[in-house]
């Protein structure tokens, strides 16, 4: 097995805990959860509403999948928390 490679990315929104935006390992990748925050500015409010915090947090996850080369279509398996 290969060593992981952490990976941080200026595009995405700032961290809310010590994890690294996706983790690669032996040509496999893993993205952390996201939050509904503004990538570009995180002390934003969260926008209003499941609808647009769920556009806000797909949106931000394109941004890690695009940062690596990927894209939605390379998705192997997803979980969503909402509460």
């Amino acid at each position: 097995m290969g060593l992981p490679i952490f990976h941080n990315f200026s595009a995405a929104p700032t961290h809310v805990a010590p994890f690294s935006h996706a983790v690669e390992c032996d040509g496999w990748v893993q993205l952390t959860g996201q939050m509904p925050t503004d990538p570009n500015n995180d002390s934003s409010p969260l926008p209003e509403g499941i609808e647009a915090q769920t556009h806000r947090v797909m949106d931000n996850l394109i941004i890690v999948l695009n940062e690596l080369n990927l894209g939605l279509d390379h998705v192997l398996s997803v979980r969503v928390f909402i509460t």
